[in-house]
């Protein structure tokens, strides 16, 4: 889970449209469920928040709701090794709208949607970073397993060659061309079966398959097994039940 705190000093600006815009930002925030939004109630005794009770808009409104529905907490959270001793186990970062007087990293001052979803991609494992670049997908249990079970070397290595290909800008992102990706398929007639061919820090291939929406990913082999066909029957398999062909 990771936690997102409302800091007062950031927040606390003297235009009071600059303040309504910046808070528009953060309701903007497409928030994951698992995440929180945190507040301490000395918020309230800023001079900004007592002008937006004041005020009875439409936005105002928006605002309060916002505000209001942010999860208290105990102690105000000042900085970031507050933070950290305060919620050991998770990450965390800051909301506000201007940090420029503030001592906090810059990849944790969350303002707006975008900055948001970058942090949450940094402290993503490798994995979930794979998912995020390949898109819409459905995988395998045994892709998860043999994901894992690669050094992070070698799993950067995986999403570097999906973002290579991704970059060819071809019929579809990861349509085959011989070079980056190649069609194995042995039987066409059941599913096409394409391999993504990664060269270090060990020699890998993903066998996959693509629609116009989904990416399928089935396994990952070692490029040492001198019968690659097996590994392309088993993978053939596997895309046969994930895509639910008889």
């Amino acid at each position: 889970m990771n936690n997102f705190f409302l800091l007062n000093e950031a927040i606390d600006i003297t235009n009071f449209n600059d303040f309504k815009s910046g808070i528009s930002e953060l309701i903007a925030i497409e928030k994951q469920h698992n995440d929180t939004f945190l507040k301490h109630e000395s918020l309230y005794h800023l001079a900004i928040i007592g002008n937006l009770y004041a005020n009875f808009g439409y936005e105002e409104q928006v605002i309060s709701t916002f505000i209001e529905q942010l999860s208290p907490t105990t102690n105000y959270i000042s900085n970031e090794a507050f933070f950290d001793s305060e919620y050991p186990n998770e990450t965390n970062a800051f909301l506000g709208i201007d940090f420029s007087t503030q001592n906090i990293s810059p990849n944790k001052q969350i303002t707006n949607d975008a900055a948001y979803k970058k942090w949450c991609l940094e402290i993503s494992t490798n994995f979930d970073k794979l998912l995020n670049m390949v898109g819409l997908h459905k995988y395998t249990p045994n892709f998860k397993k043999d994901f894992d079970s690669l050094s992070k070397d070698a799993q950067r290595s995986i999403i570097e060659g999906f973002e290579k290909a991704k970059n060819r800008h071809l019929l579809t992102p990861f349509y085959p061309d011989t070079k980056v990706i190649k069609d194995v398929s042995l039987d066409k007639s059941i599913c096409k079966v394409w391999e993504l061919r990664i060269y270090t820090p060990i020699a890998l291939r993903v066998y996959f398959n693509e629609t116009q929406k989904i990416v399928y990913l089935a396994s990952i082999e070692q490029k040492s097994n001198p019968n690659q066909n097996e590994d392309i029957t088993k993978a053939q398999n596997l895309l046969k039940n994930l895509l639910n062909l008889s």
